[in-house]
């Protein structure tokens, strides 16, 4: 029997005002087969989150992925102690109330613009009406948000701007960064979470902030191996695109009386689809704005800094391997980067058969030439390295103006090496076509490693890692330079593997005043 106009009238009230209660609690309905649920990249993070092992929690990539909504979804599950849609409770080491310090960019661009509002979405209206569980500070912003259910839970807006003496006292369950903060406010307010054991998380499209790639993303402990603590994930902007069930991404949406369909580009209207936040049309619209660099940042979540890493196919997790003694018939060059006052650098790398080639030792401190020569040879005799070939920065020589008779660091290097029948050699300047080969041989044109690095030589790691053009001279920065300088005078060799017991070609390499005596011992 047909509907009434009255009873259908009567059925889309209700339904309206069902939708208006759902509206108003969310949270509630972010779960799969639910009104609304999370895209994948959300999804990541909230698994993650049951694991006890991770303290750290970074979710970086593009622009409008979901990235403040599933940071104040968590801030609120902290809050009531328990995932909403679920009930499932989650464990504290207490019974306090819990205690949230939420940080954004600016007050008014970014707190008030984007932040505020998303709080006041996902408030659950039924545990408190908004305006009386909530207090403003100075810049009219609802900076305190204290359930009034059992919990008493609080969440605290700071802005990070703030001075970094502002965020230490205080003891917090979670920390939320909402976009990178400046460092010395992270390390500020970290130390509030030892008492509570409590948890970072990071929600960012990452961009100029090479200091968190290094220290939060890319952590390792003193030891350089990856701190397990921490879990990370990015992505593109597609992940908060809506999907047909074709697997085509909804351009846009129609409203449909009370819901809406979404129109696919391949079955038209549909009504089945994965419901996230964006379109296709809207990203579209958004990425014509964007220059290159920044749809690299914005669409596909690269950070934009890493554009200017002078070696980008330098990877953690393909180039660093676990130590093994290096074989006998092995060859090794040194290079040697010297410094009056500063640390010297030296760098070993071993060349097989297959010329593969290994960073397998180094030594980095500070002492005359003569003691940085023994040093070299103690190291090399002690591992049992046969030496093929000890190169130095050519500004050991002394430059133009050196005398003849003067005892330069190369002179009195080469004395000591030259009583174990070793030569010393200056390295070339050829220094873009160093830094080439070195980038080429991290990952050759077969898609394929060709040289790597033991992973117990951490300042060598770290400092090809962070190697970076200046932005303002566009050249390779002359800050922590002093093992990517060595490794690419090296590369600069290109070292091919051949027979060290080859006893005519071993000589050969040897200095002139010594191959006398040994060809007749």
């Amino acid at each position: 029997m047909a509907l009434t106009k009255e009873k259908r009238a009567e059925i889309e009230a209700k339904l309206k005002e069902l939708e208006k209660v759902r509206d108003a609690n969310l949270i509630y309905h972010f779960k799969k087969g639910d009104y609304w649920y999370p895209n994948p990249f959300q999804e990541k993070i909230l698994a993650a989150w049951k694991n006890p092992k991770y303290k750290v929690f970074v979710g970086s990539g593009a622009n409008r992925k979901g990235k403040t909504t599933i940071a104040i979804i968590i801030s609120y599950a902290v809050m009531f102690g328990e995932w909403p849609w679920s009930g499932e409770k989650i464990d504290f080491p207490h019974n306090d109330p819990r205690q949230v310090l939420y940080v954004g960019q600016a007050w008014e661009s970014h707190i008030q613009k984007v932040v505020e509002p998303e709080l006041e979405r996902l408030w659950p209206k039924h545990r408190g009406d908004i305006g009386s569980i909530t207090k403003k500070n100075n810049q009219g912003v609802k900076a305190r948000w204290r359930d009034p259910s059992t919990t008493g839970s609080e969440l605290h807006i700071y802005s990070n701007n703030q001075d970094s003496d502002t965020f230490e006292g205080d003891q917090y369950d979670l920390i939320v960064w909402d976009e990178p903060p400046k460092r010395a406010n992270r390390i500020a307010a970290i130390r509030g979470l030892v008492d509570r054991n409590g948890r970072e998380l990071f929600v960012a499209t990452l961009l100029k902030e090479a200091w968190m790639h290094r220290e939060v993303v890319k952590a390792r402990l003193a030891d350089g191996t990856p701190d397990t603590s921490i879990f990370h994930v990015d992505g593109e902007i597609f992940e908060n695109v809506s999907e047909c069930a074709c697997g085509e991404y909804i351009s846009r949406l129609e409203r449909d009386g009370t819901d809406f369909i979404g129109i696919c580009s391949k079955c038209g209207p549909v009504k089945d689809f994965i419901k996230r936040g964006l379109t296709l049309d809207g990203v579209d619209q958004f990425t014509k704005g964007l220059r290159k660099d920044e749809i690299e940042a914005r669409i596909k979540g690269k950070p934009s800094y890493l554009g200017n890493l002078v070696l980008p196919n330098f990877s953690r997790d393909i180039h660093v391997k676990d130590r093994f003694k290096i074989p006998l018939n092995w060859i090794v060059d040194i290079s040697i980067d010297f410094h009056p006052s500063k640390p010297w650098a030296v760098l070993f790398e071993a060349t097989g058969p297959n010329d593969f080639h290994y960073m397998c030792d180094f030594i980095h401190e500070k002492g005359n030439p003569k003691y940085i020569a023994e040093e070299i040879i103690r190291k090399a005799k002690n591992n049992e390295y046969f030496i093929n070939s000890i190169t130095i920065d050519p500004l050991a020589k002394g430059g133009e103006n050196a005398q003849i008779d003067e005892m330069t660091v190369f002179k009195i290097m080469e004395k000591v090496f030259r009583s174990y029948n070793h030569r010393l050699d200056v390295a070339s300047k050829d220094k873009d076509n160093g830094i080439t080969l070195l980038n080429d041989s991290l990952m050759t044109e077969n898609e394929m490693p060709a040289r790597f690095i033991f992973r117990d030589l951490v300042p060598v790691i770290e400092q090809l890692e962070d190697w970076m053009y200046d932005p303002e001279t566009l050249k390779p920065s002359k800050e922590n330079d002093d093992f990517c300088e060595v490794a690419y005078r090296i590369a600069l060799r290109d070292t091919k593997w051949k027979d060290p017991y080859d006893r005519e070609k071993r000589l050969a390499r040897l200095p002139k005043a010594d191959m006398g005596e040994l060809m007749t011992a």
